[in-house]
């Protein structure tokens, strides 16, 4: 998940850089949420690609990578579980799935949590 080809990227994107602020942003929050027992992990984005090929959201997309890549296990085991095929499960994560930019990233996870 560290190489440009990995992602779906608007041109402007390419040349790694970005895609290694995605991951590590991915694991600081990881790692926030299991350094804070009363957190809750709100990954925000909606599907805001139109050559998407799937229904997956940006939201999905990053909960689905941190748990493949067993982001929590590497800060503890606090709240998380191993599923049957290994990984970890978190239980203080959720998604928001509809935020379409930074500005309604920031709302839309506000109300998610409050939900």
């Amino acid at each position: 998940a560290t190489e440009d080809d990995d992602w779906l990227l608007e041109p402007n994107q390419l040349g790694g850089k970005n895609v290694k602020t995605f991951v590590k942003h991915i694991i600081a929050g990881a790692q926030l949420a299991q350094e804070d027992p009363e957190s809750l992990l709100v990954y925000s984005g909606g599907q805001t690609r139109l050559n998407s090929r799937s229904i997956s959201t940006e939201a999905m997309s990053y909960a689905r990578l941190a748990r493949a890549g067993n982001f929590y296990s590497q800060f503890g085991s606090r709240k998380s579980r191993e599923t049957e095929d290994g990984e970890q499960e978190f239980e203080r994560v959720t998604t928001e799935d509809f935020a379409m930019d930074s500005y309604e990233n920031i709302l839309f996870s506000i109300a998610r949590f409050k939900e």
